[in-house]
């Protein structure tokens, strides 16, 4: 079932450099010729590997962050809800049922006012918890 796992292993930086490759967006009309072709190699090479059951873990900018499949890299301060997917590193990848890799992600947490402010209100409300009693 998991005979494959090594190898797929040994393939995820040849799928990292393919996707950073992608991800590039050159000036020069006969990179993007070359991008086409990587493109297509990247995409069959993908095809065969889900055949063999390997998926990618592929979150998305303000996805929740899961403990199970991502790995927090680094933690900005943002506004509004922590625990959220700000930036993807490295996709992540699954064998089957099995972790191969975890996604490696950058998560959002509280501003530092937004954490004392949530303190400030949880130390007044011990502080009236305590005067009534």
């Amino acid at each position: 079932k998991y005979r494959a796992e090594g190898f797929v292993a040994e393939l995820l930086p040849i799928l990292d450099g393919f996707y950073f490759a992608l991800a590039m967006e050159p000036a020069n009309p006969e990179i993007k010729n070359y991008l086409v072709g990587f493109q297509y190699i990247y995409q069959n090479l993908l095809a065969v590997l889900e055949k063999e059951g390997v998926k990618e873990i592929a979150p998305k900018e303000g996805d929740p962050f899961d403990v199970r499949t991502m790995h927090a890299m680094e933690a900005e301060e943002r506004e509004g809800q922590p625990n959220l997917v700000v930036r993807v590193l490295n996709k992540g990848y699954k064998l089957k049922d099995r972790l191969i890799r975890p996604a490696n992600v950058v998560v959002s947490k509280a501003k530092a006012a937004e954490v004392k402010k949530e303190e400030d209100g949880a130390t007044n409300k011990e502080d009236g918890v305590k005067k009534d009693a």
